[in-house]
């Protein structure tokens, strides 16, 4: 646990060492957040431990974020179009 930085590692500790007592994978899907940075996160129960993979999703989420945005921009846009045509 020692790698793993120390406000992440009190949040996942629990889950991880269950991992390594069931011998199942532990799976993060749900973006965590780590500094500045998001990540998604899976565990696997090896031999002698545990493997943790960490992959940064803060592109993705600021990407569908600003998807998000656009698209309101738009429907606010046709909004007052449609109000627009209405009043002549």
């Amino acid at each position: 646990w020692a790698e793993l930085p120390p406000a992440l590692a009190d949040s996942l500790l629990p889950h991880l060492e269950q991992a390594v007592e069931s011998g199942r994978p532990f799976v993060q899907d749900e973006p965590v957040a780590f500094g500045a940075r998001w990540f998604t996160i899976r565990a696997y129960p090896a031999r002698h431990g545990i493997s943790v993979f960490l992959r940064d999703v803060t592109a993705r989420l600021e990407g569908e974020a600003a998807i998000r945005q656009r698209d309101e921009r738009l429907r606010q846009a046709q909004k007052m179009e449609a109000i627009g045509l209405l009043t002549g």
